[in-house]
């Protein structure tokens, strides 16, 4: 049997996992609803840029690999939405949203009660 403590414990958990995941998963419906009406292709080629690593002059920091590769190396928004996902990859977040821009995934999260 589960204690109170217990179930508490795994809880928090649960909420110390979700929390940085949630924007992702905003930004992934987005993408995705984008792709399928046709604005962005999923295979669309991305060329990573030095800029890409930094936001208003501040290194990204957080995991992920793409703020340890060189620049010129190129990615399909599908591998970047795999990287966002699977490896927290806050660079390839960066790119989707600047691809897909803020208002429009702010309406998006409006419009399927995320906020």
């Amino acid at each position: 049997m589960i204690s109170p403590s217990e179930n508490m414990q795994g809880i928090m958990m649960i909420g110390f996992f979700i929390r940085p995941v949630l924007p992702r998963l905003y930004t992934l419906a987005v993408l995705l609803e984008q792709a399928g009406s046709g604005r962005i292709g999923l295979d669309e080629d991305y060329v990573l840029r030095a800029e890409d690593k930094y936001v208003q002059g501040t290194r990204v920091e957080g995991s992920g690999i793409l703020k340890g590769m060189k620049p010129g190396k190129i990615y399909s928004y599908r591998e970047l939405a795999y990287l966002m996902i699977t490896a927290s990859d806050n660079v390839a977040a960066n790119i989707i949203l600047d691809r897909i821009g803020f208002p429009i995934v702010n309406k998006n999260m409006l419009k399927y009660y995320f906020l």
